[in-house]
């Protein structure tokens, strides 16, 4: 929880600059800021804890190309928790209710597997632009999807 002295700083997608040896460069008002991330920050990625600092693909999972980032202090001026929330965008060629997939019409890796096909527990909540919860029915071809997914699925 965040207490009165704690610090939150958030930083657009659009604003980030690099991550690199432990430290987060971002524009602030055309001026680039830099801040220490410690090896003892809590890194939460997209909704979940996460001890790993890149992605599959090996780029940073402080450089989200579509999302946030938040830099949270504690009480004595150290950052405590970086959350980064990093979306990923694709257009609808068509949905398979039944299976729970979503097909994205340029790339086949783009596609949203809901995981009905599966035992898994995945967690989804479908949401529209206004936050009004949906059905997997409710998707149409050419709705654009941002979505949001943790490392561990």
């Amino acid at each position: 929880m965040k207490s009165a002295d704690s610090k939150v700083i958030e930083i657009s997608s659009d604003d980030v600059v690099s991550y690199e040896n432990g430290i987060f460069k971002y524009y602030d008002s055309e001026k680039v800021k830099e801040v220490s991330i410690p090896k003892s920050a809590s890194i939460i990625y997209n909704g979940s804890y996460t001890s790993r600092y890149t992605l599959d693909d090996g780029s940073s999972v402080f450089m989200p190309e579509t999302g946030r980032v938040l830099i949270i202090y504690n009480d004595s001026g150290s950052v405590d928790t970086v959350s980064v929330t990093s979306y990923t965008n694709l257009i609808v060629s068509s949905v398979d209710a039944t299976d729970g997939i979503v097909y994205d019409m340029y790339s086949s890796k783009g596609n949203l597997d809901f995981g009905y096909a599966s035992d898994n527990e995945l967690s989804w909540i479908i949401t529209d632009s206004n936050g009004y919860i949906k059905d997997i029915s409710s998707i149409k071809k050419y709705n654009v999807i941002s979505y949001a997914k943790s490392l561990d699925n």
